[in-house]
This record gives C-alpha cells, sequence and structure tokens, in this order.
C-alpha cells in the first residue's frame, strides 16, 4: 500500500506516528498502541530506518578530564584521616578553570562527533596537565608573586588608563583575575594615589571575589614591624581576614579605607587571608567619587583614584607534602630514581588509563618524564610533576578507543574494559574505579544481575552527582545560568550569586532524583519549599505561590526569559523541547523579533503582542500550541516571583491550545506534561543520547519506547539507566556501513 510514495514523505510521517501525535493528540478516537506499531513498521519495512554509531575514537571532554583528575590523582590516598577532601576538589578546579568549554551537538557536551582533538587544543590541555601537577608535587618552598597586567583589567566605572596608571573617574572598580594553584593564605598589593578634591580624602576598598574584604593602607617608606612588614598608617583594621573565596565574608559591611597618597609618591592597599585553588578576581574599589566644577581651585574639583600597580604573593606557609606526594613515595619504594619512578608512573597510568598497564608502559612514560625533568640527575619531585604532565596529555587519557570491527564482521560486543569507560562516563563523568574494573574483567558487566548491582553501586557513589551537574541541567537549560546577565534596574538581586542558588536548587532536586530518594515526576510534581533562607526570602517568603516541581524554580524561570523580560516564545518552546520532546522548527528567516522593554512604545500587553506576532502566516502554525503554554507562565516573572501587573495590564494566565483544550496557569502546564508519558518518552531519549554520546535516529525508536514504557511503570531513575546499560546500543558496536553515519 506504500507503493510509489516518496521516501522523505514517509520518513516525516515515521517521525509523527513515533510520537503519536497524528491524528492530533485532542482528537477523541485514535490508533491503539499496536496499530502505530504496526503502521510504523509497514514503513520501515518499505524504508529501512536509519541507523547511527559513535566514531570509534573520542577524546574526552573538560569536565571528564577534571573529575578523573579528581578521582585519580586526588584521591589515591584512600586513608580519610589523611586525605584532605580538598585537595581532590581544588585540583579538579585548576582542570576546569585551564581548559575551555567543549561544544554542544544534540543538548550535550559529551556528543562525539564535537570532541575533536585539534593542535592548539593539545596546547590546552597541556598547560592544564602542567597546572594540574604545579598543584599535585609541590617544591619545597612555592611563594610566588602574581603581577596583574593593568591593560587587562576589569573596570566598572569611567575612567582609564594615562602613563602606564589606571584612573577611577567615577565610583568603580578595577579587578584582575589571578589563578590560585594552591590553598593557602595570600597577600594582595595594590599601589594607589589619589586626587584631592572636596572636603574629605578618597576612599577604597579591597573585592575579592565580588565581596568587599578588610584590608588597610600602608604609607610608602613606612616603619615595619618585626618581620619586616610595614605598619599601617591610618586604619585599626586588622591586617587579616579570612576571604569567602566565591561567598560573601560574615560580619558587617566594611566602609573603605583613606587614601591619602599622592600620585608621585604612591601607597599600598594590603590585604591578607587564605584562598583556595581556582581563579580569583581581586581588586580595589573607589568608593567616594567627588565632582564640582565650580570649585575655583581648577586642581581640586575633581577627586579620582588611581592605580599604579597590583600583585597576589603566596601562599605564605611553609610547603608540606601533598596526598598524591606522600601516594607517589609508598608506591615508589626503594631502588634507583628510574625504578621508582616507573613503580609510580605504572600504578597512576593504570588509574587514568582505563586499560591494564604493563611496566614497559611504566618504564617508557618514567623515560620520558625523566628526560622532560633535566635528566636522572633532576630532583625526584620534578621528574615526578612531569609524570603527572605526561600521563595527562597522553592519547590513552585524553582518548576513548574502542577498537574495529574484524573484516566481515557488522556487529560485536564491547570488551569489558570497553563497557566500564562507557558506564563510567556516563554515571559519574570520570574513570572507572578499582570496583569496576575488576568486575568488567570478570564479565560481569554484560550479566543482568551483576550490572544492575553495579549501577546500583554507582548511582549511591557521590561521583554520580555528575549527572546532576551536567546531563540535568544540558537537559533542563540551566547550564552556565550563573553567566546570565539581567537588567539590574529591572531585577535588583538577580545576579551571578543568586543565580547560582537557583541552579544549586534545582541540581538538588535533580540529585535526590539520581540516588532514588524521589521517582522522576518527582521534576514535575514535587512540593517542596525553596532550598534556603536566602532563596526562599528572594521568592517572597514561604506564603509566595510556587508550581510544582521545577516548574517553579527560578533557574527555569531565569534561563527561559530575557534580560529585561519574561519570554512565552522560550518558555514555550522549553516545554515542548525538554519536557515533552516535541521541539518546533526554527523561525524563518528576516521575522522580526518581539520589542525588548521600552521598545514596546504603544504599551500593548504581551498577549497582544504575540497575537500580532502569530498574524505572520509564516509563524502562526508554530507559535499556536507554543505561546498558549508561554503565556500561562505570565504569572511569575524572570526573578522567580509572581505577579499580577506587566506594563500596566492584569496578568492573564488562563491560555487555549489547538483544539480548544485550555490551560490555567502553570499547574495547568504542569498537568498537560503529566498526560500520558511523553515526559518519559524525553527524558529517556535525552538520557540515551547523553550515555552513548551520539543522536538518536529511527532505528533507536524501538529502545527509546521500551525505556520509556520501562520508566512510566518503574518511576524509577535507576531503572532508567539499568535499561540503557542493558541495551544493544550501549552494548555493542555495528560496522560503519550499517551505522549510516
Amino acid at each position: 500500500m506504500l507503493d510509489g510514495a516518496q521516501p522523505s514523505a514517509l520518513c516525516a510521517i515515521r517521525a509523527r506516528l513515533v510520537r503519536q501525535d497524528m491524528p492530533p493528540t485532542e482528537e477523541t478516537e485514535r490508533p491503539s498502541a499496536a496499530e502505530y506499531a504496526a503502521m510504523i513498521a509497514a514503513i520501515d519495512a518499505a524504508v529501512p530506518p536509519a541507523r547511527r554509531e559513535v566514531p570509534l575514537v573520542r577524546r574526552l571532554n573538560r569536565w571528564q578530564v577534571a573529575n578523573s583528575i579528581r578521582d585519580t590523582i586526588g584521591s589515591l590516598v584512600t586513608d580519610a584521616t589523611t586525605q584532605p577532601p580538598a585537595f581532590a576538589q581544588s585540583l579538579r578546579a585548576i582542570a576546569l578553570a585551564t581548559l575551555p568549554a567543549d561544544d554542544v551537538g544534540e543538548g550535550f557536551d559529551t556528543t562525539a562527533a564535537t570532541l575533536a582533538l585539534p593542535p592548539l587544543l593539545v596546547e590546552k590541555f597541556l598547560v592544564s596537565a602542567e597546572a594540574v601537577a604545579a598543584a599535585a608535587v609541590l617544591p619545597p618552598s612555592q611563594q610566588r608573586t602574581m603581577d596583574a597586567a593593568l591593560g587587562s583589567l576589569e573596570r566598572r566605572g569611567q575612567g582609564g588608563q594615562h602613563d602606564g596608571v589606571q584612573m577611577l573617574a567615577t565610583n568603580g572598580s578595577l579587578t584582575a583575575s589571578f589563578m590560585v594553584t594552591l590553598p593557602g593564605t595570600y597577600r594582595f598589593e595594590a599601589t594607589v594615589s589619589a586626587s584631592r578634591a572636596g572636603p574629605d580624602v578618597a576612599r577604597a576598598s579591597v573585592l575579592v571575589d565580588g565581596a568587599t574584604v578588610q584590608g588597610q593602607a600602608l604609607q610608602p617608606n613606612a616603619p615595619t614591624d618585626g618581620d619586616g612588614r610595614k605598619k599601617p598608617v591610618n586604619r585599626d583594621t586588622p591586617p587579616e581576614q579570612g576571604a569567602p573565596g566565591t561567598s560573601p565574608p560574615s560580619g558587617p559591611a566594611v566602609d573603605g579605607i583613606d587614601v591619602p597618597f599622592e600620585r608621585n609618591k604612591p601607597g599600598m592597599l594590603v590585604w591578607q587571608g587564605r584562598l583556595e585553588p581556582g581563579p580569583h578576581r581581586i581588586g580595589v574599589a573607589f568608593l567616594n567619587d567627588y565632582y564640582n566644577p565650580k570649585e575655583p581651585n581648577a586642581a581640586a574639583r575633581d577627586r579620582n583614584l588611581h592605580l599604579h600597580g597590583m600583585c597576589l604573593v603566596g601562599p605564605l606557609e611553609p610547603t608540606t607534602p601533598t596526598p598524591f606526594q606522600r601516594w607517589a613515595s609508598d608506591i615508589a619504594g626503594k631502588g634507583s630514581t628510574t625504578q621508582q619512578l616507573r613503580r609510580v608512573a605504572t600504578a597512576l597510568a593504570t588509574e587514568l588509563f582505563r586499560v591494564p598497564v604493563e611496566d614497559r608502559d611504566g618504564q617508557t612514560l618514567a623515560r620520558t618524564a625523566i628526560d622532560a625533568a633535566g635528566g636522572s640527575k633532576a630532583p625526584f619531585d620534578d621528574q615526578l610533576r612531569a609524570l603527572v604532565t605526561t600521563v595527562l596529555v597522553d592519547p590513552r587519557f585524553l582518548l576513548r578507543v574502542e577498537a574495529p570491527l574484524a573484516e566481515g564482521r557488522t556487529v560485536r560486543a564491547l570488551t569489558g574494559s570497553e563497557l566500564a569507560s562507557r558506564l563510567a562516563f556516563f554515571l559519574w563523568a570520570s574513570v572507572p574505579d578499582r570496583a569496576l574494573r575488576e568486575a568488567a574483567s570478570r564479565g560481569d558487566l554484560t550479566k543482568p544481575g551483576p550490572l544492575r548491582a553495579q549501577v546500583q553501586r554507582m548511582l549511591a557513589d557521590p561521583r554520580a552527582d555528575a549527572l546532576a551537574d551536567r546531563f540535568f541541567t544540558q537537559w533542563l537549560g540551566i547550564d552556565g545560568l550563573e553567566l546570565r546577565q539581567f537588567d539590574p534596574a529591572i531585577y535588583p538581586g538577580l545576579d551571578a550569586r543568586m543565580l547560582a542558588l537557583m541552579q544549586q536548587e534545582t541540581r538538588d532536586l535533580c540529585r535526590r532524583v539520581v540516588r532514588g530518594e524521589l521517582p522522576v515526576r518527582a521534576l514535575l510534581e514535587s512540593a517542596e519549599p525553596a532550598s534556603g533562607q536566602e532563596l526562599l526570602a528572594f521568592y517572597g517568603g514561604a506564603g509566595a505561590p510556587r508550581p510544582p516541581g521545577i516548574f517553579g524554580h527560578g533557574s527555569v524561570l531565569a534561563a527561559t526569559s530575557n534580560p529585561t523580560r519574561t519570554s512565552p516564545v522560550k518558555r514555550g518552546k522549553w516545554v515542548l523541547e525538554a519536557l515533552l520532546d516535541q521541539a518546533p522548527p526554527p523561525p524563518p528567516p528576516g521575522v522580526p523579533q518581539l520589542p525588548e522593554g521600552a521598545t514596546n512604545t504603544e504599551h500593548r500587553s504581551m498577549r497582544e503582542l504575540m497575537a500580532m506576532h502569530r498574524a505572520n502566516p509564516d509563524c502562526a502554525s508554530c507559535h499556536v500550541r507554543m505561546d498558549a503554554i508561554g503565556l500561562a507562565f505570565e504569572r511569575f516573572d524572570a526573578n522567580g516571583r509572581t505577579r499580577t501587573m506587566v506594563d500596566g495590564h492584569a496578568v492573564e494566565d488562563t491560555t487555549e491550545l489547538p483544539g480548544g483544550a485550555t490551560i490555567t496557569g502553570v499547574p495547568g502546564v504542569a498537568t498537560m506534561v503529566g498526560a500520558g508519558t511523553a515526559f518519559e518518552r524525553s527524558l529517556a531519549r535525552r538520557l540515551l543520547v547523553y550515555a552513548l554520546g551520539r543522536g538518536t535516529a529511527d532505528a533507536d525508536d524501538p529502545l527509546v519506547a521500551a525505556l520509556a514504557a520501562r520508566l512510566a511503570r518503574d518511576r524509577s531513575f535507576e531503572s532508567l539507566v539499568t535499561g540503557i546499560a542493558m541495551s544493544d546500543a550501549f552494548q555493542r558496536r555495528r560496522a560503519p556501513d550499517a551505522a549510516g553515519d
């Protein structure tokens, strides 16, 4: 009956049948599941379904590299009394800070097709490896001075650079990014001066990661104390104040430090405190600008702050061996330095390369490291540091390689080590641990019972937080939310810190789903209040209305908004694309966007503006359903708070879907999404894409349908993960000519 039909038309019909949205869902008479399956099978018989397979070689992404370093170099000392958790996290932070973000394909940064290794990226990996090695293997003394380049400072406020001096002509700040590789106490020094104007002396403060910290001003050529440090001249502030890292300090706000220094004789602003590894933005702020053009004395009309230079010195404490150095010392044993380094190389490479490493491989790595360190007479710490760098840039670490099929074969089962890598990078975004490697060597990962046991063990491990941090944030569109910027005049307080708290709230809910504490549908149905008093107060307090599940999370509401207003289009598209897996096609070229904020000069309501937009026939077909869903969110602003008026118009959040069904507010959207199993299908397909590192194709439809049915029945994230891990798509490879890629 399909004779003569165009293959492209049949494929389009098949896609609609798979989604079961043809005939429309509003129709009362609809085919049964068996009838849908029969129609799909008939089309597949006429047009064989397309298949896809991941490339044989793909590299690790940035997060997989960083997590692998944390779980190996940072965690090889297993005695909890001697392994500071901060050490492993610090190495991870250094790797993340020194590696560029990966491209995204199919919605995720695990997609193999985007994970190439061009020469420039190899250089980035080398720089990152050297930074990790420097933090993992410390020399006897590690104190150093990091000078900030004045021309690269981040400026907030007016001014400029003249004669080698940066000037702030208005209240504002000048900050630099310093990469800290070791935890410890650091001293920040800013050489400053100020022009005199008005009744008061210029005042400034020190900023550490956006927070004001207590510092002191030091006069040039001031007397020193017994430790050789200059004595403060104008404040009784204590010389040390613990830095918050990325959090604001507790206690009262600092009201500034007098800057009585003239330009030809500058002084210093000094702060000393603890910093953890990673990037830190540190600098100075000008607090009391003054300008009086009527002042008779022209030299006294304008008060400005001048920055002559700044640096960060530290860590100031004596160096002690890191946990990794202690582990390496135990592994090295006795013998020549070459023998010692070979033992360390073999043990370290076994953890990172994901395949058994022989002594001869360790010998080769050791020789490479010794040559890089300057020869066999170089200090052992230098050789060990070179070894860490060597292992971290080795292709056996950076690349995931699966063997090709034998000639004439079209499919093969993956080896135990290949399956262990797939499972570890899927659930932990990291390398397999010893227990998983041993299970793989026994062949357990192809047996349902032992495989299920490994999945349960791995999901209960804190490393499975990677699923919440990477899979769920990308699937829900909130990855990198803290980098978004909203108009502070319209949304005061919706800054990077608040956005990070919002994102953390969503990650925490997803983590509970991953651990099995909540069913998967808690993402749609959870009625828990906002986590944390600060976030709860920002939303409007305990009595503020809150839709169920993620629909009321500020992370989602902010991510689907514009900098100056909400975006019903983005919110409707998010529901269709992320939660229902029914992404609308991209807009046709040349279609005008809705006006932003003040450009809405006729002060029409959002509903009126969107109706005008849909008047364009090119837009109407996609926007009718998308707009109806998005407008139901209008009672909730971009900051997650409720509202009753928008631009002078009362909020209307009851909308009508194509076919006549109505949605009342966000709870109505949640009810619509929860009807049927489209949500389970979307989650199952997206998790399969994330796990395999490739997009799905027509041949994957039966698997996706089976996974969605399993998830709807069991309501358990573990059940979904086990279904993926046991599938042929996960456990086998197909030949390129059978893959269709």
